[in-house]
């Protein structure tokens, strides 16, 4: 039975409650900062997975999106946590793709490179060669494994992404294994999906930022002020 007093309390530990309510809810694979990023250049970000059942999590793989490579984008570098397997999944660029991607390369070092490759030696040779191989492709998954994240525990991986050059969302697959062997798929495109995918979102910058709008408020006062000493101010016959 409820009394006036009880109800009285229960409403006070309401907006508690709520507080509580968005980590229940939230509580999926997914990827941080949420908050959007700029286009182009490079960002770090955060893998986070969370054991949401009674048994550990063992295994974990992040998917790239085709329209994220498409659109520019690209997975370039991966933490290698203590004790974890860290392993790739690699595809070829298509040609047009790495042709255009070479011969930006070579305008940015054209010149400098020219100088420098005079006096390369052989060994310095064939790493310019390795590494130019290596850019025929591009990360297209990345799996950790070999350790586990503890039931009601998590696990941060970083993540070193370069940007498109274009606004958007893009959604990042992830599948998620557990030590009993179930397997948990955050692939789900649909807003507010109980299994939805990782999201990194890429916004242009806003023509306005805060150090604009605060001066020209600050400035508007003191056109206010002005105007107002202006007005005071006793005027000569």
């Amino acid at each position: 039975m409820f009394t006036r007093k009880s109800l009285q309390l229960n409403l006070r530990l309401l907006p508690l409650l709520l507080l509580f309510v968005p980590v229940l809810v939230f509580a999926h694979v997914t990827l941080r900062p949420a908050a959007p990023l700029r286009p182009g250049g490079f960002a770090t970000v955060h893998l986070v997975v969370p054991t949401e059942r009674h048994v550990p999590t063992v295994q974990v793989t992040l998917e790239v999106p085709q329209a994220f490579l498409e659109a520019g984008g690209r997975l370039s570098r991966v933490e290698h946590p203590a004790d974890w397997q860290v392993t790739f999944e690699k595809e070829e660029k298509p040609a047009d793709v790495y042709s255009k991607e070479m011969e930006e390369r070579a305008s940015r070092s054209a010149g400098s490179d020219n100088a420098a490759s005079a006096g390369q030696t052989e060994q310095e040779k064939q790493d310019e060669a390795a590494q130019a191989e290596m850019r025929r492709s591009w990360i297209k998954r990345v799996t950790f494994s070999g350790n586990s994240i503890p039931p009601d525990g998590f696990k941060e991986f970083f993540l070193n992404f370069q940007l498109p050059e274009r606004p958007g969302n893009f959604r990042f697959p992830a599948l998620q294994i557990y030590q009993d062997g179930v397997e948990v798929s955050w692939s789900e495109l649909v807003e507010g999906a109980d299994h939805p995918a990782a999201t990194i979102s890429i916004a242009a910058p806003p023509r306005w930022n805060w150090r604009d709008i605060a001066l020209g408020i600050s400035l508007l006062l003191i056109l206010v002020l002005l105007a107002r000493s202006f007005s005071k101010s006793p005027q000569r016959a």
